[in-house]
């Protein structure tokens, strides 16, 4: 199954856009989160809902870091309604400085990133299987939050968790439905150009044999297990930072 990424930038060409991905059979239409440089995604994706019948529709990747779980969760709702019941959720821990300071908020560190994730993908799921979340850590602070309307058409909007990080992805392949190999590296200087991560190079104890892209990982047919990941990021030494 393929996705395509994209973003909205006048109505004419998006609703034909969401039309041509569907009719070329893509699995989903997909809308970045970067608020300020591109268009809200769930307002974007709920324009492209009336036009097509069958593609899913979601955010990839909405920043956990700046996003309040309850917030994302009735976006997730309504799209889920006006798309009857075509919605989709992407979460990542960010890496872009300037949305924090954009929000007023202090950038964690790479762990506080992370832990920040995982505690907005569980509220998100609790809260749109109608549970009420009480949380107060310093990663999250949700008082008595409950989603009461609207509720999604979906018993469980797949959620896709972005990432490279290795704790991150040993959640996401227990937890998540999706899991979305960034392969970003380090943000530089600037705080938004990244560092691309490139696969390490075969030690000689293992020949000529081949690194395999990581096991698939979907739910519905049976998907790969936290320690299949495990493993496998051990096995390819994956993510590692191209050299200088």
């Amino acid at each position: 199954m393929f996705s395509l990424q994209a973003n909205a930038a006048d109505v004419e060409s998006w609703t034909n856009l969401a039309r041509r991905c569907e009719s070329a059979g893509f699995d989903a239409l997909l809308a970045a989160d970067h608020p300020g440089v591109t268009a809200s995604p769930f307002v974007a994706l709920a324009a492209a809902a009336p036009v097509t019948s069958v593609i899913g529709l979601g955010s990839y990747v909405s920043n956990a870091g700046v996003r309040e779980p309850l917030l994302l969760a009735a976006d997730a709702a309504t799209l889920d309604v006006l798309s009857g019941g075509r919605a989709r959720l992407g979460l990542g821990a960010g890496h872009t400085p300037g949305e924090w300071d954009a929000v007023g908020r202090s950038r964690p560190d790479v762990g506080g990133r992370v832990r920040r994730c995982v505690a907005v993908a569980e509220a998100v799921r609790a809260l749109l299987d109608g549970e009420e979340i009480d949380v107060d850590t310093s990663e999250l602070v949700a008082r008595s939050a409950r989603l009461s309307s609207p509720m999604p058409v979906q018993t469980r909007i797949p959620l896709t968790l972005g990432g490279s990080n290795s704790r991150l992805l040993r959640w996401a392949g227990a937890h998540a439905d999706v899991v979305g190999l960034t392969g970003f590296g380090r943000t530089l200087a600037d705080g938004h150009n990244l560092r691309p991560t490139c696969w390490p190079r075969p030690s000689s104890s293992q020949g000529r044999r081949r690194r395999s892209f990581p096991p698939s990982k979907n739910t519905k047919g049976g998907g790969a297990s936290p320690a299949m990941w495990t493993a496998w990021m051990r096995w390819t030494g994956w993510p590692r930072s191209c050299p200088s």
